[in-house]
């Protein structure tokens, strides 16, 4: 079901050109690993050779440890064929510049943020 906004909801499956997409949307701030595992969760069991858009746009505070879950989630995504993209609010991006994790990722800054 999709957000207010128009956005897909979490864990959205989208089905274009024979290629499942898994939007997982994220709208709170991100202070910790297990929470942060918690709202990714529908990306961690996105089948395999799938796409996964991680939609951080309005995320407005990232700590370290919530990095954590998107590095374990990046390497899933590697090991099972899958493309990861995530979309960052501006205060996400520069965090995740920060680390030095935008190419690892594939963070791009959402346009207008």
């Amino acid at each position: 079901m999709a957000a207010p906004d128009g956005r897909p909801g979490a864990g959205e499956l989208i089905r274009r050109s024979n290629v499942e997409t898994v939007t997982v949307c994220v709208s709170e701030e991100l202070e910790d690993a297990s929470a942060t595992c918690e709202m990714l969760a529908p990306a961690f069991v996105a089948p395999a050779g799938s796409a996964v858009v991680v939609d951080l746009s309005a995320v407005t505070y990232l700590t370290m440890e919530a990095v954590v879950p998107l590095m374990v989630l990046a390497r899933r995504c590697f090991d099972l064929g899958q493309s990861l993209c995530v979309v960052a609010s501006a205060s996400a991006h520069a965090k995740l510049m920060q680390l030095g994790l935008t190419e690892v990722l594939g963070a791009q800054r959402r346009c207008g943020s």
